[in-house]
């Protein structure tokens, strides 16, 4: 924390460098000055009530997906929507896991919904990722949060 009260937040980036060396890469950011999660609040709860409903379709391959195996319940991919990441946890409501080639209806609890859920909207367009690797596609049914 700075002498103003700002918050810096570090992390570091590492690269592959030849010859199997590794180099880090300070990266600090300042943030406003914070205040303490309230009870009340729906930050960092994942296993909370859902913050929104999509209906996916999980890639195949041929497709342009990257997984061959089926997702379950609790899966955590990153979710993209309006040039935006951000994480969030899957659940479905009317199955147990979800094959290549099918659609399924889910069920999306955001790790930091506060961030996200003013920028939702029923039919917008998203994708779930694995890093950089698409794994579906799907739109947003309802915000419920």
């Amino acid at each position: 924390m700075l002498g103003d009260g700002t918050l810096v937040r570090r992390y570091a980036i590492i690269y592959g460098l030849r010859g199997g060396s590794y180099c880090a890469v300070d990266c600090g950011a300042a943030l406003q000055p914070t205040t303490e999660p309230s009870e009340n609040s729906t930050m960092h709860n994942p296993t909370g009530s859902p913050h929104a409903t999509a209906r996916i379709r999980f890639l195949r391959k041929d497709e342009g997906g990257c997984r061959r195996t089926a997702i379950y319940s609790g899966y955590r991919p990153t979710v993209r929507s309006g040039g935006q990441n951000n994480d969030a946890t899957i659940s479905f409501s009317e199955r147990e896991f979800i094959l290549p080639g099918e659609e399924a209806e889910i069920e999306l609890r955001f790790l930091v919904p506060d961030l996200v859920l003013h920028r939702l909207a029923p039919g917008m367009a998203f994708t779930l990722r694995e890093g950089a690797r698409v794994v579906a596609t799907g739109r947003i049914l309802d915000v419920l949060n």
